[in-house]
């Protein structure tokens, strides 16, 4: 497995899987994920979550962070959002918009998205409308590809198959998981 951490130019072989979240507040939730995926060979893992990252007041560094988020995104066919119950992470509520709107669209460079939202997020019924939203315009083979799970080691075990889909798929679809 490749690995690409920001702020680092994502590069290396497809698919290449995305992990979105939560990172100011929150657990580093990406790291265990990686440690999960660790086994997974002719990949490339993009995380945005620096090592060393103390953005303090400095509106440069913070910019420069969402702008390497918005470019990898679109480099990455399979994308990761992973909701926690730490905080609100309101840039993850746009990046997912976003990929759902890839996803409705069908653009094909958009494989899989895995959808994962702890079931004490504080938004968990405005990401489950959005997904729900989503899925009323796609077809129902797309549908029957949405998973879903409230807890982290199924959202890993989520992105494993994802990433087994992806070489096998030349079309988007969904895989996603939503606490209740």
């Amino acid at each position: 497995m490749d690995y690409c951490e920001a702020p680092t130019t994502v590069d290396g072989p497809q698919p290449r899987v995305f992990l979105g979240g939560g990172i100011m507040g929150c657990e580093d939730w990406q790291s265990a994920a990686r440690q999960e995926l660790a086994e997974e060979k002719d990949m490339t893992l993009v995380n945005p979550r620096q090592a060393e990252w103390y953005p303090g007041d400095n509106p440069g560094i913070r910019k420069a962070q969402v702008a390497w988020e918005y470019k990898s995104l679109r480099k990455c066919n399979v994308c990761s959002m992973w909701f926690s119950n730490a905080t609100l992470q309101p840039i993850c509520m746009f990046e997912l918009g976003v990929l759902l709107e890839r996803f409705r669209v069908r653009d094909m460079s958009l494989r899989v998205l895995v959808l994962g939202v702890h079931p004490d997020y504080e938004r968990e019924f405005d990401v489950n409308t959005q997904v729900d939203l989503v899925m009323r315009g796609v077809g129902s083979i797309t549908r029957k590809r949405f998973l879903q799970s409230d807890c982290f080691v199924d959202h890993v075990a989520n992105i494993k198959t994802a990433i087994k889909m992806s070489r096998k798929m030349s079309g988007g679809s969904i895989v996603g998981e939503a606490g209740k």
